[in-house]
Parts: C-alpha cells; structure tokens; sequence
C-alpha cells in the first residue's frame, strides 16, 4: 500500500535525493533562462544530459501554493527555454493543486515519486484525463492522512542507483502528448472512444486496488517504458505494410490488420506467479474470439520460468519474448 508523505523534513530529505539523483545523468551544466506563459526566469545554472534540461527551486509564495519546483524541457539552442513539465512537490502537507507528491509503500518502505496526470501549458485539450489516455500508463491510488484515496502515475522510485529511464520516458511522454495536442492530433473518433472507455473502466476499478505489494508498484513504475521498447523493437523488426500498433486501457500492445489483431503482447515486469497467471488470462480473455491472433507474454530476461509454467505457456500456444533493462535503454532479445 502507498501512502503519501506529507511531513516538511522528509519531504526536503526526498526532494534533495530526488535532485542528487537526476544530476548525476544530467551532469552538463548550461545557463538560460527560462521562459512560460505570462513570465519566465532570468538566466539560471541548468543541468542537462544534451536532450533534455533539468532545473529545481523553491516556491513559498502562499497564494501559489507553496512548493518544490522541478521543471523539465527539451534542450533547444534559443536563448530561452521552454518547460515541458513541471513534476512540483508540497513543502508539506495534502495540497491537491500539485501535481505531485512523494509516497512510501508501507511493505518495502521504498519511497516513489507519484503524478496525477495533470498536465498544463495553457493548450485546449492538454487535461489530465487526455493525457492519462495518451499515456496508457497504470494508475495506482496512494491514502493520505486523512484516509482519502488519490488516483497517480508512480514515475519513478527514488533511490541513489535507480535507473533514470522511467523518469525520462515519462517526460517524454508528456512532451509528445502536447505536441499532439498542438497540432490537433487527438480529436479522431478512435481517441475519443478510448477516452469513454478510460472513464468506464476507471469509473469501474477505482478503489479496488489498496495493498499493491513493492514488486507490483516497481511493476507500474516501469511498465510504460517497457512498452514504449516494445514498440520501437516491433515498428523497427516486424511491422510491415497495411499493420500499425495499437493499445488501449485493456491491451498493453497489439497489431491489427485491417481493423482485427493479428499480435497481441502483455507487459509484465517480474515472473511471480500471480504476474504470469494475470498475463495469461489477459491474453486468453482479448483473444479468444480472434482466430489466428499470436499471443505474447513479454517479461524480464533476469528471471526464469519454472518447467511447469514454461508448459502451460507452450501448451496454450503463447510466446515468450524476454528484455533486458540495461543503464540506458531497455533492450527486447529477439525470439
């Protein structure tokens, strides 16, 4: 279960490791200023890792809701820079105007940094629920003192050896999800229907999920970026003419032909038995009424199967396909 932290001292203690951990990949330094909607910061030190910029701050001003600053953008050669996201903390306390906050999972007593979703920019169209469809990500519920339940993305866990690339896929994520916004790219009929299915099945599944164990929160901490690999590996290997990839609320990825799905892949980051026995019922459940629809089960090279599941998978004619998660990428081994 997560829990939110809302004491000041530990929330600074966070907000310092947090900052430490991002500086050591964003370990270039530039000086820019920074600029957003309506005003903008004068030139300031800012880290970088050549793609993207990092800066951090304080704001206390109480009528702006007193907070840790962590912005984020893509690096440009302008003389200012423009923030793409902001993943702001609390000084203290439940405050629901920011976005984020950090929370600690009462079983592993790891600390996480979690999201809403809420994205801004001042861009009609750039809302939580959009933006929370476009990700596809997993939403996870975190209880504050006060025994309320908050819905989250968990991004990242904050630890000194974590690998940053759940963090940099998130931000990326957010900046392709306002570049589509801009240029009017999810006002389609098949957008608009996974935004009411979004509303249904959360609207069906919130408040089922308290007591997520550690390894099922590091699993949501690291699912989108396995997809997104995913993605690129099966664009990049296997897709040809007339297929394009699809994924929803219900599938984590699938190719269709001609309207049908003739691949379907379940994302799972670790092989516990109650993680493979899901993956083979979301793989039997989306494609038992589609003939000829190849089911894939894609989990973590670091592990094995036992000789019993490793039947049962032959047995129900569903594939293996293993990655690998190395410092700077996560790598799909080929069948």
């Amino acid at each position: 279960m997560l829990v939110m932290i809302e004491n000041k001292k530990e929330i600074k203690k966070i907000q310092r490791d947090f900052m430490n951990m991002i500086r050591k990949s964003f370990d270039k330094k530039i000086r820019k200023q920074i600029g957003y909607p309506g005003g903008g910061v004068g030139e300031v030190e800012i880290s970088t890792n050549d793609d993207l910029w990092y800066w951090e701050s304080i704001d206390e001003r109480q009528d702006k809701s007193p907070r840790f600053l962590n912005w984020f953008g893509v690096v440009n050669s302008k003389k200012n820079l423009d923030i793409s996201v902001e993943l702001n903390i609390p000084l203290e306390g439940i405050n629901n105007r920011v976005a984020g906050f950090f929370a600690r999972d009462i079983t592993s007593n790891r600390i996480y940094l979690c999201h809403t979703g809420g994205v801004g920019g001042g861009t009609e169209g750039v809302g939580r629920t959009e933006f929370l469809v476009y990700a596809n990500s997993p939403l996870d519920q975190v209880q504050n003192s006060k025994g309320e339940l908050r819905q989250c993305i968990v991004v990242i866990v904050i630890d000194d050896n974590e690998n940053l690339i759940p963090l940099i896929n998130y931000i990326k994520l957010i900046v392709s999800f306002k570049l589509a916004v801009r240029n009017n790219e999810l006002n389609s009929a098949d957008f608009l229907k996974k935004v009411d299915d979004f509303k249904d099945y959360y609207s069906e599944f919130y408040g089922r999920k308290i007591g997520t164990r550690s390894k099922e929160i590091d699993y949501v901490s690291w699912h989108g970026a396995v997809v997104d690999a995913l993605s690129n590996w099966i664009t990049q290997n296997t897709l040809i003419n007339n297929q394009r990839l699809v994924k929803n609320v219900y599938i984590d990825l699938g190719v269709e032909i001609n309207g049908s799905l003739k691949d379907l892949y379940e994302v799972k980051t670790n092989i516990s038995r109650n993680s493979i026995y899901t993956g083979i019922g979301q793989l039997m459940f989306h494609s038992v009424t589609i003939e000829g629809c190849t089911k894939n089960l894609v989990i973590p090279a670091s592990e094995d199967l036992s000789q019993d599941i490793k039947l049962i998978l032959e047995n129900l004619n569903i594939k293996i396909i293993r990655y690998k998660i190395e410092r700077k990428r996560i790598k799909i081994l080929s069948q």
